[in-house]
């Protein structure tokens, strides 16, 4: 019993360190964008920003892309149909259609991400949703999931994103950016 909840708490606080991580790269990808274009084309700043967009993919992905997987949420959600109806209505959709988007990320992933094709060739999905989705991964977890283990890392989303975004604007205006 005791390796179970062992097991549960390492995997949660994984899973929420993967969605820290997610939303300290959207944040700092965004920040790097102004309506037109990118604040500041050249090196390092440009792939710094592409890096970062490399990222949400691939950690969204771990997230919610393969089920089993090793930080699938089904990993660390009991009430799998309670989360998957919670998401629903957060994001606005239906289960089929965030299938739909699951696999949109996933081909960003595999294609452009891995692959390095074409980007022109291939509709990169907005990350609203996936923002979206990540926000509720971890108030749930964080409500949900925590009783009788400790999770060193629990954190109010929308706080950490916010905080990401204000570190991301120090960094594009060339402010110095201490470490965490």
């Amino acid at each position: 019993m005791a390796n179970v909840i062992l097991d549960k708490a390492l995997f949660t606080e994984k899973v929420l360190e993967l969605c820290a991580r997610f939303l300290k790269n959207l944040a700092f990808y965004r920040t790097g964008w102004e309506e037109k274009g990118k604040r500041f084309a050249g090196e390092p700043r440009s792939t710094f920003n592409a890096n970062c967009f490399e990222h949400c993919y691939l950690d969204w992905c771990k997230l919610f892309g393969a089920s089993g997987q090793k930080h699938h949420w089904q990993r660390v959600v009991s009430n799998q149909e309670k989360f998957k109806d919670g998401l629903c209505v957060a994001l606005k959709c239906d289960w089929s259609a965030f299938a739909a988007f699951v696999k949109e990320m996933r081909t960003v992933r595999d294609k452009v991400v891995a692959h390095q094709d074409v980007y022109d060739e291939i509709p990169t999905p907005r990350l609203d949703n996936a923002l979206q989705a990540v926000c509720y991964l971890v108030s749930y977890v964080c409500e949900n999931e925590v009783e009788g283990i400790i999770v060193r890392n629990q954190f109010d989303p929308d706080e950490r994103y916010k905080a990401c975004q204000e570190k991301g604007e120090e960094f594009w205006l060339g402010k110095a950016v201490r470490s965490e």
